[in-house]
């Protein structure tokens, strides 16, 4: 939680029931051509294995904090932009990935998936 402080993150949290999702916050997933809610999976099932829960601006905070230099060495954002092919025209770096879009630009993240 050292980083969480240092960056001045409001409270992450980790849930332990659906029911705890504050209900402003949506979950969607593409099944298809269909993007169904899926607010009320338990975030560990899928992607999320940590299950950890914040807010939008602190996620921002924190890639721009991490891809800017803040938290780790320049050596290790490298590697993190080092991509290579992980299928389906994505690239994947040390815990990045590209995620290409339909209008020809490039998004950098995580899906959450480990």
């Amino acid at each position: 939680m050292v980083v969480t402080k240092s960056l001045a993150l409001a409270p992450a949290f980790t849930t332990l029931a659906p029911t705890q999702i504050p209900a402003d916050a949506r979950g969607y997933f593409r099944i298809g051509s269909v993007m169904v809610d899926v607010t009320r999976m338990n975030p560990s099932l899928e992607f999320g294995a940590s299950e950890m829960v914040s807010t939008t601006a602190d996620v921002v905070t924190f890639l721009d904090a991490l891809l800017g230099g803040k938290l780790t060495s320049q050596t290790a954002i490298k590697q993190m932009r080092t991509l290579h092919d992980a299928g389906s025209g994505m690239g994947y770096g040390l815990g990045l990935r590209a995620f290409p879009l339909p209008c020809g630009d490039t998004v950098y993240g995580h899906s959450g998936g480990a």
